[in-house]
């Protein structure tokens, strides 16, 4: 039996309220366009890219060789060891030389005293100096040729070592910078899916509104 002794030969229409049906036609219209509006990629960029900083590094580690003797180059060799050779090797042969004159004309002064200035005494004397002197020369500078290599070797792999360590370092504030770079993407990317979800926000508030007003 139909309840209420309505006709179900005839349809039945409701209406809605003259101050209800503006708000729920404008909810219907709202609704419908949000479903057929079409899906919006997002454009930006999502993740932070090597830093500058970063890229420097690594292009810095991708042409180190170890640090073996093989890698010092003539060019290498000879600006380490210059300063060494300046340094040291050549005082000592000044040096060398200023005694070898001193010790010359002390043994000047005893011939004279003898009687024996300009004898086969003396040339025996000086020809024996000379070759001591030679003598001595040879082996200064052999072993500061020597003491030079060593020193550029050992110059060449700390300051090898110290470019590790900047690199190192480089590359902790790469990490930085490029974090402080994923922050900005990630709040461009938070802020995008705030505009993308507002026209549904909106309309979820107008659907709230519209469940509370009295039929």
């Amino acid at each position: 039996a139909i309840p209420g002794g309505m006709d179900p030969t005839k349809s039945t229409e409701y209406t809605l309220s003259s101050w209800y049906a503006p708000y729920f036609t404008d909810y219907l219209a709202k609704q419908k366009a949000l479903s057929e509006m079409a899906y919006k990629p997002y454009e930006g960029e999502l993740t932070a890219g090597p830093s500058d900083l970063q890229t420097q590094a690594f292009q810095g580690i991708a042409n180190l060789t170890a640090p073996e003797r093989a890698t010092m180059t003539s060019a290498d060799v000879g600006r380490y060891m210059n300063p060494y050779l300046e340094n040291v090797l050549s005082p000592q042969l000044a040096e060398l030389q200023r005694q070898t004159k001193i010790a010359k004309m002390g043994d000047a002064a005893k011939l004279v005293g003898a009687g024996a200035f300009g004898g086969s005494r003396q040339a025996i004397m000086e020809s024996e100096g000379q070759r001591n002197l030679q003598t001595l020369l040879s082996d200064i500078t052999g072993k500061g040729y020597t003491g030079a290599y060593e020193n550029a070797q050992q110059q060449f792999e700390r300051d090898r070592g110290y470019g590790l360590q900047a690199l190192a370092q480089q590359l902790g504030a790469g990490e930085t910078q490029r974090g402080i770079e994923q922050q900005g993407k990630a709040a461009d990317y938070e802020q995008y899916l705030r505009q993308f979800n507002y026209p549904k926000e909106q309309l979820q508030l107008q659907s709230d509104l519209l469940k509370n007003i009295p039929e």
